[in-house]
């Protein structure tokens, strides 16, 4: 099964920093779409997060199954990545 993850985000915000590093460091490759310079990117960050306040940065993985998660900490990335089979369980 093809994965697809897609992190939408901006230079400079330090949860998108920290969210493509933990990628990287899992070897894990992504689409990175900058909501900055991207204004197509900014309204799928709007309808995305589905409420009143918008968090950067956006995660959809797509594997088995798909997760959308808004500012995800370090711990509900790696359970998204392992549920969806983007890693192996660690």
């Amino acid at each position: 099964m093809m994965q697809n993850i897609t992190v939408y985000g901006a230079h400079g915000c330090s949860h998108t920093s920290r969210t493509q590093t933990q990628l990287r460091s899992l070897s894990v490759g992504y689409e990175f779409v900058n909501v900055d310079s991207n204004p197509m990117g900014w309204e799928e960050v709007v309808e995305l997060n589905r409420g009143p306040k918008v968090q950067l940065p956006v995660v959809v993985i797509e594997g088995w199954g798909t997760r959308i998660l808004s500012n995800p900490d370090e711990a509900q990335l790696l359970t998204a990545l392992t549920e969806t089979r983007v890693v192996a369980d660690v």
